[in-house]
């Protein structure tokens, strides 16, 4: 033994002397010259090691270490991971609490934003309904025998007609449900009444299309908030095309296969374009490539969570100076279809 350990003491301090108190275990089994077994305590369980040496022809090479016991090692180790599960659980229900309320401040701040910029093309409309009935009016109160009064008074009725028709949309639009709460819907109403909306705020050097081939597009899920993603993504349009002259068409058909039944949503512009290296990031919080001043960079990423909450996809492809073309893919309530009778088939027995 005592061989043994004056070979590890000169190991130990010719090899390992810069380690002697930095916990280098051959060199403090070389210093405190005890027995190679050897205690400690860690982490307030209680190991017992073996150290045997091994020989490089007659140098020692080093000790190889062998755990003979771990007291306790199991229960203390199972309730460390009970205990760091339930802290996980808890900090994990904390976090979805939160992101939850963010997302939802988040579409609330973007329908803010999206409100604002319909307010602007409302306006505009409002002021040229006006217009038509102050001006008829002013005919209408002269008492010229040259002016037609039947054809003013079918102008005002007219005019009052577009007003009325006007605050009617913005109701629907303006009207308060649950966010969370999912019915089952008409993908094509809901659509619908995005492209009268818009029609309103977009401007006249903008072709507004729209094509949607008919089938039954029933959906679960919330008509307002998909809405706002057609909304949404018009408006980016509108602001890529800009003072140009320029088309938006947005398209809606139906992708039926064995597994699923799908609606494809399309909205496509001849505007600018995005850069390749900002599409990754185009669905990023608060990403804009608009000037300062023009955008919040919510919309995209409110309209990739709404379609992520309803259990769909949504891909963009876009060419710089070309135009962009988002589609969306939305799963569709299966609709069981009637299945033809086989007149081979006879019933036996």
């Amino acid at each position: 033994m005592n061989k043994i350990k004056n070979l590890i003491f000169y190991f130990g301090w010719k090899g390992f002397r810069a380690s002697l108190f930095g916990g280098c275990l051959i060199a403090l089994v070389a210093v405190i010259q005890q027995m190679v077994f050897f205690h400690f305590s860690f982490h307030q369980l209680n190991y017992k090691f073996l150290f045997l040496p091994f020989f490089v022809g007659f140098t020692v090479g080093g000790l190889i270490s062998l755990l003979k016991k771990a007291i306790g090692l199991e229960k203390k180790a199972r309730n460390d991971l009970e205990t760091l599960n339930n802290n996980l659980d808890k900090k994990l229900s904390e976090s979805i609490i939160k992101w939850r309320e963010a997302e939802k401040q988040l579409f609330h701040s973007q329908r803010m934003e999206s409100i604002g910029l319909l307010t602007s093309g409302v306006a505009h409309e409002f002021n040229n309904i006006l217009s038509i009935i102050q001006f008829s009016m002013e005919l209408y109160s002269k008492d010229d025998p040259r002016n037609n009064n039947a054809e003013l008074e079918k102008k005002i009725f007219s005019a009052i007609d577009r007003a009325s028709a006007l605050i009617k949309k913005l109701m629907i639009f303006s009207r308060r449900t649950d966010e969370n709460q999912f019915e089952d819907f008409d993908l094509v109403e809901a659509i619908e009444i995005a492209i009268k909306l818009m029609s309103v705020s977009v401007p006249k050097n903008i072709i507004l299309n729209y094509d949607l081939v008919e089938g039954d597009y029933l959906i679960s899920g919330n008509k307002q908030e998909i809405e706002q993603v057609l909304i949404n993504l018009v408006n980016n349009a509108v602001d890529a095309i800009g003072e140009k002259n320029g088309e938006i068409s947005i398209s809606l058909k139906l992708i039926n296969n064995s597994i699923v039944q799908q609606a494809l949503i399309c909205v496509k512009d001849n505007g600018m374009g995005i850069p390749s290296d900002k599409l990754d990031r185009i669905f990023e919080p608060f990403y804009t490539s608009k000037e300062v001043g023009k955008g919040t960079g919510l919309g995209l990423s409110v309209v990739h969570g709404i379609i992520s909450n309803h259990l769909g996809m949504i891909t963009v492809s876009s060419e710089q100076g070309s135009g962009t073309e988002f589609q969306i893919f939305l799963p569709l309530k299966w609709v069981e279809m009637e299945k033809p009778v086989n007149e081979n088939y006879k019933k036996t027995g």
